[in-house]
């Protein structure tokens, strides 16, 4: 650079160098990440991959559009939120960041001669950084806390249910299962299907993992579904018929082991009656961020999917101006039952809005989650609501569906679920349509 450029010249300096080296930036930014088992899950993923690489480079850019920098204070403490969301480890942010800095310096002090212009140059993509991150890591800081608190009032939430009819269904789940298995092994069948599969195992994995994380029977139980799951059970596909009773009484050992353990955590846990919509008694919109952001690192974990539908009442509005908001309490509470009744005791139903619900289905594919909200769909149709005492009132919904594509951040799931629910009201309403 020619001495004495001034300052359009350093600002010039500085673009030119990011056009020329933030590929090689941003590839030093995510090794930082791939090197980190904590960062690592976060580029798995081909889409995410290829969308963080363009958002960071555009983040540099946006970084020195102006010259001395103008940080964007609403779009840092925007990215900050969205590393909380995400759980990604701020510290890697940091050491990222640093590397971002330490790069950009370098390459700036090999390309200009003049010490003074440098060292203003310097000083200015140092503020910038350190600005930016300062902005970002306070919403970090408060996002953060915002989940912990959100997190911790799920679970108490969670625990207020109604603890009886909660462990007398789970334990009806239980025994069902093992009652047709013992009565296979001793029938002499080979085949049987797995505890971790079965209604029971499904609760167990995604409701029970949140109401008793931190009881030590919870360990014990799991040792025992994996000792039933991997052991018993395909040892009943070579046991010889003479020690089949003695594989039976070791299977129901183990069952009764599972019956006591949940029985000891239901005992331990009390009632904290908050977090449901009164009105439909469905999820509270603020468990939504929790329960999805566990669903996806199981999901992750496991390598299985699952699926959330969107559903809106079509014409709401018009129920509530010509019938009145009774009326339309009435449709709200009575479609809340419908979709109950229409999935899993290990689903999840949220009260999303006004006149919509989120509905989460644990490990279902797409072609699963169309086959429930379809089921959702006609059932709505098929019942007409009592409104005004005497007037029966044919209500139908519109259902947007979408699946887990590896993607962490849940509001790109969320977001997918409703760009499919607006097709299926552009469509004409009372539809079911996958996004």
């Amino acid at each position: 650079m020619p001495a004495r450029a001034g300052v359009q010249g350093i600002h010039k300096v500085i673009l030119a160098t990011l056009a020329e080296e933030s590929k090689n930036l941003v590839d030093a930014f995510y090794e930082i990440f791939l090197n980190d088992p904590r960062g690592s899950r976060y580029l798995t993923h081909r889409q995410v991959n290829q969308r963080l690489r363009h958002v960071l480079e555009r983040w540099l850019f946006d970084l020195f559009e102006h010259y001395p920098p103008i940080i964007d204070s609403e779009s840092q403490r925007s990215l900050g939120e969205a590393h909380a969301r995400l759980g990604v480890p701020m510290d890697l942010v940091l050491r990222g960041a640093a590397c971002l800095r330490s790069g950009l310096s370098r390459r700036l002090a090999e390309q200009m001669n003049d010490a003074k212009e440098l060292g203003e140059a310097l000083t200015n993509v140092s503020q910038a950084f350190d600005n930016a991150i300062i902005e970002m890591s306070e919403a970090y800081v408060s996002g953060a806390r915002m989940r912990a608190r959100t997190a911790e009032s799920y679970r108490l939430f969670s625990l207020g249910r109604d603890v009886a009819i909660e462990r007398e269904a789970q334990r009806a789940a239980l025994m069902e299962w093992s009652q047709s298995i013992l009565f296979g092994l001793l029938a002499g069948d080979r085949d049987f299907p797995p505890l971790s599969d079965s209604e029971f195992g499904l609760w167990f994995r995604h409701r029970a993992s949140i109401l008793f994380d931190e009881a030590p029977e919870f360990p014990r139980i799991q040792a025992a579904m994996n000792e039933i799951d991997r052991n018993i059970l395909p040892l009943a596909r070579t046991v010889s018929a003479g020690d089949m009773p003695q594989l039976a009484a070791r299977f129901q050992k183990e069952v009764d082991e599972v019956k006591f353990l949940l029985g000891e955590m239901f005992q331990q846990i009390a009632g904290v009656d908050q977090g449901t919509d009164p009105l439909t008694r469905t999820l509270n919109r603020r468990f939504l961020s929790t329960v999805l952001s566990r669903e996806i690192v199981t999901a992750s974990a496991a390598q299985s999917l699952f699926s959330i539908c969107m559903i809106d009442v079509d014409h709401f509005k018009d129920i509530n101006d010509r019938f009145g908001h009774p009326a339309g309490d009435a449709v709200l509470k009575q479609i809340a039952g419908r979709i109950q009744d229409s999935i899993r005791p290990s689903d999840f139903i949220f009260r999303y809005g006004g006149e919509e619900f989120l509905v989460l289905l644990v490990e279902a594919e797409e072609h699963e989650a169309m086959q429930v909200a379809e089921r959702i769909r006609s059932a709505v149709e098929a019942t007409p609501v009592d409104v005004q005492g005497a007037q029966e009132l044919t209500v139908t919904v519109s259902i947007g569906v979408a699946t887990y594509d590896g993607h962490p951040d849940y509001q790109t799931l969320v977001e997918r679920a409703d760009r499919a629910l607006y097709q299926a009201k552009r469509l004409g309403r009372n539809q079911v349509v996958a996004g």
